[in-house]
C-alpha cells in the first residue's frame, strides 16, 4: 500500500479522525491528576494528560507516551494500565476518538510539564477546576 501525495494528504486529514490515548491518573481513590492546555487546542482549558496515538503505535504504549512526556509520569511510577472507555469528541473542526486508560496510584509522583501544559492541580472529585 502506498502514501498520498502530500499535497493531498493536506486537503483530506481534516477529514479523518485522530486517534488518541488518554490517562486518569488517579491517588487514593479521591484526587485526579489535571493539567491545564498552554496551546491550542482548548488553550486555557483543565484536561487529561494524553493525545495522538503515533501511526503504528500500541494504544497502550502511546498512553504511556503522552504520561510522561505531558507530566513526567514514568511508566514504572503509573503501574499497569486499566482501559476505561472509548469516546468519540467532535469539534469544529477536529474530531477525535480517544482511548481513556486509568493509573491508580497510591502516591502524588512529582510532575514535571512540558510546553504544552502551563500549570497542573491533584483536583478533589468533588472539586474540580473550570473550564474542563
Amino acid at each position: 500500500m502506498g502514501y498520498l501525495d502530500e499535497d493531498l494528504y493536506r486537503k483530506v486529514r481534516p477529514l479523518l479522525p485522530f486517534p488518541c490515548a488518554d490517562v486518569v491518573v488517579v491517588v487514593r481513590r479521591v484526587e485526579v491528576l489535571l493539567t491545564k492546555r498552554a496551546i491550542e487546542p482548548i488553550k486555557g482549558y483543565w484536561h487529561l494528560p494524553g493525545g495522538r496515538i503515533d501511526f503504528g503505535e500500541d494504544p497502550v504504549d502511546a498512553a504511556y507516551r503522552q504520561l510522561e512526556e505531558e507530566t513526567g509520569i514514568t511508566k514504572e511510577q503509573a503501574g499497569k494500565l486499566q482501559e476505561l472507555r472509548t469516546a468519540n469528541y467532535v469539534f469544529p473542526r477536529r474530531h477525535d476518538i480517544s482511548i481513556t486508560y486509568l493509573a491508580s496510584l497510591t502516591f502524588k509522583p512529582a510532575v514535571k510539564l512540558n510546553f504544552e501544559a502551563s500549570d497542573y492541580t491533584w483536583a478533589p472529585f468533588q472539586n474540580l477546576p473550570s473550564p474542563i
